[in-house]
């Protein structure tokens, strides 16, 4: 048997022994790849199903008790003292629930109400004139038309702010 015979047998041995490693690695990245998405899917909803649990005891927190009233088509708080009164219940609840980082009632028109801004830690409550008119947001626009017991979930986009893409922090 000729030495080329051996390199021959050598290295179709080699070659295998690197497809069989090969395969493995590839067999174990597609497990824990597997593994992974389960977990973040899993992770994912239950963190949808906190959302939507929080969204449901804010409603029930301000529809409970009577804060806001329609006069003339236009909703507003029923007196300074029950707005003053959600925006500290709001600007509390950001202070314990920190994966928030604004929490709004925006009214049937899309007028922002009253927003509390999370503020790094720091929760603060948005002053009346530099609330916002949402109306023409495509989240509004989906939300509206639900009705009162759903909860629309917009998709994860950059937050644009008079035109141009918001940067928190200093960054983009």
């Amino acid at each position: 048997v000729s030495l080329s015979v051996f390199f021959l047998i050598g290295a179709i041995l080699l070659a295998y022994l690197y497809l069989n490693q090969r395969n493995d690695i590839i067999d174990g990245f597609e497990v824990e790849i597997a593994n992974d998405l389960n977990t973040f899917s899993s992770d994912f909803e239950n963190s949808i199903g906190d959302v939507a649990s929080d969204l449901f005891l804010i409603k029930e927190i301000i529809t409970s008790r009577e804060y806001l009233i329609i006069n003339n088509e236009n909703v507003e708080f029923v007196s300074e003292h029950e707005k003053n009164r959600i925006q500290a219940n709001l600007m509390n609840w950001l202070g314990v629930v920190s994966i928030y980082d604004q929490i709004r009632i925006i009214d049937i028109n899309g007028q922002e109400l009253v927003r509390v801004n999370y503020n790094n830690g720091e929760p603060e409550i948005v002053d009346d004139e530099d609330l916002q008119n949402k109306s023409n947001r495509y989240y509004f626009e989906n939300a509206v038309v639900l009705d009162e017991n759903s909860i629309y979930i917009s998709k994860l986009d950059l937050n644009i702010e008079n035109g141009e893409i918001e940067v928190i922090d200093g960054e983009t």
